[in-house]
Order: structure tokens, then sequence, then C-alpha cells
């Protein structure tokens, strides 16, 4: 039930209640501060508790995928199978596209293309055309802010019961 509040006669007593909201505010002002340090190093704990699990789940797709790079023949069928699929769960190993990556601002790109009299990689409203630039990635050579990303060689492991997949870079020899 709500305290029923008097109104106040006289300025005296509405300052008094200035003060007590003064009060009220500093008081949700703490318990707001102690739940966020109280988020804080539940986060913390929790932060370290995940990466550790994370880091066995690493180790584990690792070792799957070392299994798959020494039996990679029989269990694509000679590379007729893409994906390998087992009672609880699938891997597979695929290539990334190769991709543009804009190293600052695209318009500073779009700028330097343009300097570098490449502004046929530079679209109208000023921005970088990605996809002319991966058809002729030599032009491109020697301009900073522009970087193509090869393509990525990359390992996915997807167990049934979750569907999350574990995705592992393949470092290239």
């Amino acid at each position: 039930m709500k305290e029923k509040i008097k109104v106040p006669k006289t300025s005296s007593e509405v300052d008094d209640l200035i003060e007590t909201i003064a009060e009220f505010q500093k008081q949700e002002a703490r318990n707001i501060e102690e739940a966020n340090k109280q988020i804080q190093r539940i986060k913390s704990r929790t932060h370290r508790r995940v990466g550790l699990i994370r880091r066995k789940i690493f180790r584990l797709a690792f070792v799957i995928r070392d299994y798959y790079t020494a039996n990679k023949k029989e269990l694509t069928s000679g590379g007729k199978l893409k994906v390998v699929k087992l009672i609880n769960g699938i891997f597979q190993e695929y290539f990334t596209k190769r991709s543009v990556k804009l190293i600052g601002d695209e318009s500073g790109a779009a700028e330097e293309l343009e300097k570098a009299g490449l502004g046929r990689f530079v679209r109208i409203k000023k921005e970088v055309d990605k996809d002319a630039i991966l058809r002729h990635p030599e032009k491109v050579a020697g301009i900073k802010s522009i970087k193509i990303i090869e393509k990525k060689k990359r390992f996915l492991i997807t167990p049934s019961e979750t569907n999350i997949s574990v995705i592992i870079e393949i470092k290239s020899k």
C-alpha cells in the first residue's frame, strides 16, 4: 500500500521533500552501482570459465581436423563428398571467397584509387567497386588503403545436439 504524503504547506517543507528526493536518488545510484559491480564480477568469472571451455572446444576441433586430414580420401570418397556426416554431427573443410578489405575509410580508398588513375574501381556514389578490384587485383597493388584478402581454408564442425558450428581457420603452409 502506498504511503500517503501530505502536500507541503511551506517552502521549508518543499525543501525537505527535495532533500528526501536527493537521498532517494543517491540510494538508487548506490544500488545501481552495487548491481553493476556484481554484474561485472559475474561477467569476469563467466568470461574466464567460458574462455577455458572455448579453448577445450578448439583443441577438440583441431584434433578432429587432424583426423580429417589424415583420412580425407576415405571420408570424402576420394573428394566426391563435401560434408562428412556422423551420428553426432558433421564436419567439413571449405574455402571462403576472396574479398577486398579497405584499410581506413572508404572515401579515402576511393580518392587514392582515383589519384592512381584507377577511377574505374570507384562507383559513381564514391564507393569502392570491390568486385572490379577482385577481377583485376594486380592493378591496385601498391594502393595502401586496399588489401586483397585471399580465400581462406576453414574447417567446420557442427554437433547435431547443439547445432552450433565451430569454425577454425586453416593456415596455409
